[in-house]
């Protein structure tokens, strides 16, 4: 069962990540949309900025992870995955505190949640390893 589901756990990580890749480019090249997404709308320049070096700061992490699966390293993947849920759970706390319940917390809520899935299907991949 820990086979099935480390394999399951690649494939679920490969299509998070791959995923992450197409949001982080698409975002950088349109701010104004990816920021309605976060729940702070980006109005101006300023704001613009920030949202293209927040998604260009998640697509070199995301890149890091797809190069560490090709490369097969299961435990590399893991670890990343377990330490990118510190990144979804730490926004919405501040949109929260910032702007309030309203502030479009489902979308790192989600997020958080598929990250920390993904993150416990890659251990299971690495339990399953180890017992090889």
């Amino acid at each position: 069962m820990k086979n099935v589901l480390g394999n399951v756990g690649v494939g679920f990580a490969v299509v998070l990540i791959l995923a992450f890749v197409v949001f982080g480019i698409r975002g950088i090249y349109d701010p104004t949309a990816a920021s309605m997404r976060f729940g702070l709308p980006a109005d101006d320049a300023d704001e613009m900025f920030y949202y293209r070096v927040y998604l260009a700061r998640n697509l070199v992490i995301v890149l890091a992870g797809l190069v560490l699966l090709a490369l097969r390293q299961w435990k590399s993947v893991a670890i990343l995955l377990t330490t990118a849920l510190a990144l979804p759970i730490f926004d919405a706390v501040l949109l929260y505190r910032e702007r309030g319940p309203e502030a479009g917390l489902t979308v790192h809520i989600v997020t958080g949640v598929i990250v920390a899935i993904a993150a416990f299907l890659m251990w299971m991949k690495v339990s399953s390893t180890n017992d090889a």
